[in-house]
C-alpha cells in the first residue's frame, strides 16, 4: 500500500497500510499504560522496565516475521497480512500485561515486568 500522511509506516513495525489505524489505537493504549508505570517507580525499577520493554519489541518483531513466513504468503494481496495482525495482537497482549502491572504493583516488581511468550495467536504456543 501507499504510505501517505494517513499511513506513515516508517513510524510503525507494520508492513501494510490496511492495519494502520488498528495498530495505532493499540499502540496508543500501550504507551499510555507504559507512561503510568514509568511514573510509579524509582530509577532502578524504571531502568528494568525500559530494558524489558526493549526486549519485548525485539521479540515481537522477530516472532511476527516467523508468523508471516509460516503463513506461506510472500506475494499478492495477503503479503504482510499475517505479520501485521501478529504485531497488533502481541501489542494488545503486552498492553494488557502492563495494565495488570498497574493494578498489581507488587506482582509487577516480583515478575520484573517480564512479558509472556505465550499467546493464543501464535501457532507454536497453542
Amino acid at each position: 500500500g501507499s504510505t501517505g500522511p494517513e499511513c506513515p509506516l516508517h513510524d510503525t513495525p507494520l508492513e501494510r497500510c490496511g492495519a494502520y489505524s488498528w495498530y495505532k489505537a493499540e499502540d496508543k493504549v500501550l504507551n499510555a499504560r507504559y507512561k503510568i508505570l514509568s511514573k510509579a517507580y524509582g530509577k532502578n525499577t524504571l531502568a528494568n522496565l525500559k530494558k524489558v520493554q526493549r526486549e519485548w519489541i525485539k521479540w515481537r518483531d522477530a516472532k511476527c516475521k516467523e508468523v508471516q513466513a509460516k503463513s506461506g504468503c510472500d506475494n499478492g494481496l495477503c503479503e504482510g497480512v499475517a505479520h501485521d495482525e501478529c504485531i497488533i495482537h502481541l501489542t494488545e497482549a503486552r498492553s494488557l500485561e502492563l495494565l495488570d502491572f498497574i493494578k498489581n504493583p507488587g506482582d509487577a516488581e516480583k515478575r520484573l515486568f517480564q512479558f509472556s511468550k505465550k499467546n493464543r495467536y501464535l501457532d507454536d504456543d497453542r
